[in-house]
């Protein structure tokens, strides 16, 4: 190939010009198992941490266990501080009333609110509530909803969350949307939706089951599952199944947003008109929807009708460019940086961040499962794809698939994409075909240039010690991430570290800009990389442009020299 040895004449006097340079990554030990907890009694030490948040600013919240109570910190630059702990009466609560078990810490929104469930006993000997709870710096804890009182817009109670399927989202403005069953006389085990305003007070009813609803006139809701999303505005978003005049098969199901402000609105229905297509395609299926905090709404659907084949029936609409609903992706397009006439097929899932960027999985001609992302360069990037080589690794590991509940590649917990356009998952890997038994599961975060980090991996060794001078240093084993909540716009992700000594610890790690020219995500800007951007180059993937312009030039490899000489 021409363009090789070019490359191999250009790259001659390379390596007296610049050195090799570390990338970037900061680690800060925030808490151990086996220290003291700050603010708690005295002998109470950490024995257990539940998978911490991190929000705008850089604090981490997780919920720490000792061998009598809980306690949920949050880190404020020095030592950890106790938000909420068991054993205290909450804020309204009579004297003797207490917070008992915190049956786990759900969410942490982007200014910091807290979502948790907890007991509550009371002193008086009234039966134990389990309810869901806010935290909130200017207002402290508060109760949301509770099992066995009753349910706002009904005269029957709440299940508690322990015997029934349960779910609750939380707004980055505080807004809580709460999915449960109806108990006790009257109730038949309905479920519903409830909404509470920006301090999570003020619950009320959104939709329930066997009643009948304004969304459609003289209809019925017959079944929904929990909500999709919930905005800083309070819009929830849901699924629903209808019956009633005018309703079949064809186009029973329906995405509703609902607001306490402008009541419901229909975002898109089954058999009804595609926006952006002949009036005679419709929706055939409606795979998911999502409101953001500009209120901007993507829609993911299979679509039917006259010139619609399987090949391209699947499209993404967005509304984000202020002219309704209209196409911006659609399956059968050319495929971003790969080979003429490879194109996106099966669409598998989409996700919509508060920018209104949009990233998705889908096959390539039926090939590998592709992650893309409008996160890093302009436009539509490759992020990750099966099949190819991971960081982080002395021999060859490849990744064998995507760790999600809704691709059936696996099962783990849902990508998520930040709102600074990261893509934060968790992958499956192995030595194919060497040795497909050697499988391991590890998490990563795209950069800012979309090359994948391998996130606090094993061998990683990290200083404990709060003490100066004095180092506990202890390596890593593994560790495990909820995802959702664990990494901000600042290119922070919280994690849970475990050591080879069987402690652990909750661990912030800070990723400094894109390092472009570590094309092989060794780490390190260094003379290897210049064969990884050859690699890159004769496959068209995405470390090969090196410019930014979405594209894979030759253009890039001076764009390369310039970024190895810059170092990282």
């Amino acid at each position: 190939m021409q363009y090789w040895r070019l490359a191999l004449a250009l790259s001659a006097g390379l390596w007296s010009v610049a050195a090799a340079h570390a990338q970037p990554v900061e680690y800060e030990v925030l808490a151990t198992t086996g220290e003291l907890g700050p603010g708690m009694p005295p002998g109470w030490r950490f024995t257990r941490f539940d998978q911490p948040f991190v929000d705008e600013l850089g604090r981490v919240t997780f919920l720490a266990q000792f061998n009598s109570g809980q306690a949920v910190y949050r880190t404020t630059g020095i030592d950890p501080q106790v938000l909420v702990r068991t054993g205290e009466t909450p804020p309204g609560y009579e004297a003797g009333d207490e917070l008992g078990s915190i049956r786990s810490l759900d969410h942490v929104n982007r200014a910091g609110d807290v979502g948790l469930e907890a007991w509550i006993e009371f002193g008086d000997s009234s039966p134990t509530l389990l309810g869901t709870w806010t935290y909130k710096d200017d207002a402290g804890l508060r109760g949301v909803s509770f099992g066995g009182l009753r349910a706002p817009g009904t005269t029957s109670v709440m299940c508690s969350g322990q015997a029934h399927w349960y779910e609750y989202l939380m707004s980055n403005a505080g807004h809580v949307a709460i999915y449960n069953h109806l108990c006790g006389t009257g109730g038949n085990d309905r479920q519903g939706i409830w909404a509470s305003d920006e301090n999570g007070e003020n619950l009320r009813l959104v939709i329930l089951e066997n009643r009948p609803t304004e969304i459609l006139p003289n209809t019925d809701v017959v079944f929904f599952r929990e909500p999709q999303s919930i905005n800083s505005q309070g819009t929830v978003v849901f699924d629903a199944f209808l019956e009633g005049d005018g309703i079949t098969e064809a186009n029973d199901y329906v995405y509703c947003a609902w607001n306490a402000q402008n009541g419901y609105s229909v975002v898109a229905r089954e058999g009804d008109p595609v926006p952006g297509f002949p009036p005679t395609v419709t929706y055939e299926q409606i795979e998911g929807v999502r409101v953001n905090d500009l209120g901007h709404t993507m829609v993911w659907a299979t679509v039917e009708g006259p010139g619609i084949s399987e090949a391209w029936d699947q499209v993404i609409l967005s509304d984000r460019d202020g002219n309704g609903l209209e196409h911006v992706y659609r399956e059968g397009m050319q495929a971003p940086q790969q080979p003429p006439g490879a194109t996106i097929s099966y669409i598998s899932d989409v996700y919509f961040n508060n920018k209104s960027q949009i990233a998705f999985m889908s096959r390539v001609a039926g090939s590998s499962d592709y992650f893309w992302s409008e996160g890093g360069p302009p436009g539509l990037t490759f992020v990750a794809r099966t099949g190819q080589s991971v960081p982080g690794f002395d021999e060859p590991y490849v990744l064998t698939s995507f760790q999600t509940y809704e691709t059936g590649g696996g099962y783990g917990p849902e990508p998520v994409f930040t709102d600074s356009g990261r893509l934060v998952f968790l992958g499956e890997i192995s030595t194919q075909p060497t040795d497909p038994t050697d499988t391991r599961r590890r998490y990563y975060i795209s950069d800012a240039a979309g090359e994948l980090r391998d996130i606090l991996p094993p061998g990683t060794q990290l200083d404990v010690s709060s003490v100066p001078g004095s180092p506990d240093i202890r390596t890593v084993d593994g560790k495990s991430f909820r995802l959702a909540g664990s990494a901000n716009d600042a290119d922070q992700v919280a994690a849970l570290a475990y050591f080879t000594d069987g402690s652990s610890a909750v661990v912030l790690v800070s990723y400094a800009d894109a390092c472009l020219a570590d094309v092989n995500g060794d780490g390190n800007a260094s003379p290897a990389d210049f064969s990884a951007w050859v690699a890159a180059y004769n496959a068209s993937a995405s470390g090969c442009d090196q410019n930014g312009d979405g594209q894979c030039t030759p253009a890039d490899f001076s764009a390369w020299v310039i970024n190895y000489n810059n170092g990282c």
